[in-house]
């Protein structure tokens, strides 16, 4: 028997052979821990299904297994990893169990209220039959699309980066922006 404890979920995986005494042993140790399970989603994984399905093994441990399956709460998955079959949906499972979990942990907090509180959502209603559509000013429409390779384009620091070196190599010269501002500062190289 497997078992993973380190989250907000639990996973069992029961390999269950031919022997009744191991199934039985696996069980016992289920319903011993099940404390640790309390409100978090368990998945019970029967493994080695490529060996024996649930179905073809002894009546009582099937009656053994079937009592934890009947339990409220349990996601019962069969999974081969020898054949992967069942693994794809394994991980289905956990992942939705887990992030149900997840929100409805955060829904039940107290902090999800005073945050509800002060969010409103508009839903705009129409007034009249009127069509509003967006409007964009024409001074936009008109703006020219920037383009690389345009030799009449503004000159970028971007460009100029790629040009003298590429990023890590380029070294801004900060200089040079204030001496357009401040005529006494001149540049000295």
């Amino acid at each position: 028997m497997w078992i993973y404890n380190r989250g907000p979920g639990e996973f069992v995986r029961i390999f269950i052979p031919r022997c009744l005494n191991f199934t039985f042993q696996q069980c016992q140790l289920f319903h011993s821990i099940k404390p640790l399970f309390a409100n978090k989603p368990t998945i019970l994984v029967i493994n080695k299904i490529d060996v024996t399905r649930l179905d073809d093994v002894h009546p009582d441990s099937r009656a053994l297994v079937q009592e934890i399956i009947d339990q409220e709460g349990i996601q019962v998955v069969q999974v081969s990893c020898h054949s992967e079959e069942g693994v794809m949906e394994l991980k289905n499972k956990a992942c939705d169990a887990l992030l149900a979990h997840r929100v409805d942990t955060k829904m039940r907090g107290t902090k999800v209220n005073s945050i509800i509180n002060r969010i409103h959502v508009a839903q705009p209603k129409p007034r009249d039959d009127v069509a509003r559509p967006a409007f964009i000013p024409d001074s936009v429409k008109e703006r020219k699309m920037y383009d690389r390779d345009d030799p009449e384009k503004k000159r970028l620091l971007k460009d100029r980066e790629l040009e003298e070196g590429g990023p890590g190599v380029f070294n801004i010269n900060i200089r040079g922006a204030f001496a357009s501002l401040i005529p006494f500062f001149v540049l000295s190289i």
